[in-house]
């Protein structure tokens, strides 16, 4: 569905009603450079599900947490299958999950220095 939203936005940039919001749109926009293929929407959630965990190992990192336990995590994280499945489709699953990561780790920078 949101394959078929990005398809029909890199088409016809004048669409607003959309299923699926900003994200066909965000798809749409990658599409229309370089067209249209599943296979880039499942690459652009691969690099999101890649940069969520390096922002949860540097929220570690932040807060001195063993290295032992920042590696543990980070291999627990990308193996998940929660991660490995919403990687490999076309879904806005990953793009919310690292945005609500980003979210946390300016907040635990913020708590750290107010």
């Amino acid at each position: 569905e949101y394959y078929t939203a990005a398809w029909q936005y890199s088409q016809d940039p004048g669409l607003s009603n959309l299923y699926g919001g900003v994200y066909p749109k965000i798809l749409g926009i990658l599409f229309r450079f370089t067209g249209a293929s599943p296979l880039l929407g499942a690459y652009t959630n691969v690099l999101i599900g890649i940069s969520t965990i390096c922002v949860i190992y540097r929220v570690m990192e932040k807060g001195n947490v063993p290295y032992k336990v920042q590696k543990t995590v980070a291999y627990w994280i990308a193996l998940f299958p929660y991660s490995v499945y919403n990687s490999s489709v076309v879904y806005r699953e990953t793009s919310i999950a690292f945005l609500f990561v980003v979210s946390f780790y300016f907040a635990f920078c913020w708590y750290q220095h107010p």
